[in-house]
Order: C-alpha cells, then sequence, then structure tokens
C-alpha cells in the first residue's frame, strides 16, 4: 500500500475522485479549517485562437479575492463555516490523504497520463508516477508495463 497526502485544485480532485477503485481517502473540510484558501491560478489559459489572455487572468484573481472576501465576510458574521464556504470556487485547493494499492495507482497513472487528459491532472499523474517509482521501483515499473 502507498500513502500519499496530495494538494490539487477542487476542480481537479472531482475528476481525479473518479478512480475509486483500490482507495481510500480522507480530505480536508472547510468546515474545520478557518486559515484562508489557496486558489489555483493557471500560468496561461487554453483558448480557440486568443493571442493574448492576460486580462482574463487578473480578472480571474480578482474574482477570487472578492469571494475570500465574502467568504471573510460570512465567518466574521457567525455563519457556520460549513456554509460560509459555499461562496468559494472551485480553484481552491484541497488536501486529502489517500492510501491506495500500487495497482490502483498504475490504473489511475494510465488513465490520467493520456495525451487527451486535461493538462492539470497529467501533471498530477506524473507525481505519482515519481512517488511510486521511489516507493517500488520495479513493481511500479511492472505494473505501469502490465496494468
Amino acid at each position: 500500500m502507498v500513502q500519499l497526502e496530495i494538494k490539487m485544485p477542487i476542480f481537479i480532485a472531482r475528476q481525479y475522485f473518479k478512480s475509486t477503485v483500490g482507495f481510500s481517502r480522507n480530505e480536508e473540510s472547510r468546515r474545520s479549517i478557518t486559515d484562508d484558501p489557496e486558489f489555483y491560478v493557471p500560468a496561461i489559459l487554453k483558448t480557440k485562437g486568443q493571442e493574448n489572455t492576460d486580462f482574463l487572468i487578473d480578472d480571474m484573481i480578482m474574482h477570487y479575492e472578492k469571494d475570500l472576501k465574502f467568504y471573510n465576510k460570512l465567518l466574521k458574521n457567525k455563519v457556520a463555516p460549513e456554509q460560509a464556504r459555499i461562496v468559494l470556487p472551485q480553484a481552491m485547493y484541497t488536501t486529502f490523504i489517500e492510501t491506495g494499492s500500487l495497482a490502483a495507482y498504475a490504473r489511475l497513472y494510465k488513465l490520467r497520463i493520456k495525451k487527451d487528459a486535461q493538462w492539470e491532472i497529467q501533471e498530477y499523474a506524473k507525481a505519482i508516477d515519481k512517488a511510486c517509482l521511489e516507493v517500488a521501483p520495479i513493481s511500479w515499473a511492472a505494473l505501469k508495463r502490465t496494468v
């Protein structure tokens, strides 16, 4: 069994969590965490033909700041954290502890490393490849070939 602590944006976690067989996960909850959340900001935005999207990234950051300000206002006014969190965007990072077999990680890796997978999830697949290679290099190499 391999146990990893993984931090990723919620919108990627929901895609990642589609692989469930062979895994046990315990995800953090904003219900018990009171520090300000972090948000994912892409270095570039994938577009169809648009040259410069820097202004959109700036707008995205302003949107996150506005959401965070409102979230903190809700908390300051004694709104329960489990309700206040509903205003936070899916770009917020979440952290979870995940335990899985090497075979489960090999299946997840093969699915998420494909060229047609979203770039961000491919990056997590590469990180899993590296972590599993460190834990069990011979078994991991064999599983990647056969699963």
